[in-house]
């Protein structure tokens, strides 16, 4: 599995991407998307791809319109789904309905994970302390 991950991630696009607010979200995260717009497969119905956030970086309170799926192969990290907080690590999957605010803050160690996006994927996508202001990606 190792070998068919860094054979992917040689052949993608990493973005570090700050959805436009830097000051909201300094640092951003990389992701690169295997499946959809972007990817090495094109589909307007669903996008799938690989996330690694930093260490000691906190996404903040965030929603989107898309559903969404994690699952985690390395690192581990505190997490916020609405008011619900877990740890979160290697082996979990994980879930976010459309429009449900979430969160992750990292320690010492990266995370790394593959994500899905279905639903409404061209939708918008906002920060809790900003709910009116659309981020899309700026890369």
């Amino acid at each position: 599995m190792r070998n068919l991950i860094k054979l992917i991630s040689n052949n993608v696009i990493w973005y570090e991407a700050k959805r436009g607010v830097p000051y909201i979200f300094k640092g951003g995260y990389a992701f690169a998307e295997i499946v959809g717009d972007m990817g090495l497969k094109f589909s307007n119905r669903i996008r799938l791809g690989f996330f690694l956030q930093k260490p000691n970086t906190n996404y903040p309170l965030h929603a989107h319109d898309a559903e969404e799926l994690y699952f985690f192969l390395s690192g581990s990290a505190d997490w916020q789904i609405e008011g619900k907080k877990f740890k979160v690590f290697p082996g979990l999957t994980i879930s976010h309905e459309s429009r449900e605010e979430h969160a992750t803050l990292t320690s010492k160690n990266p995370l790394f994970a593959v994500w899905i996006w279905t639903g409404d994927i061209h939708g918008g996508y906002w920060f809790a302390s900003h709910p009116g202001e659309d981020c899309p990606i700026d890369y």
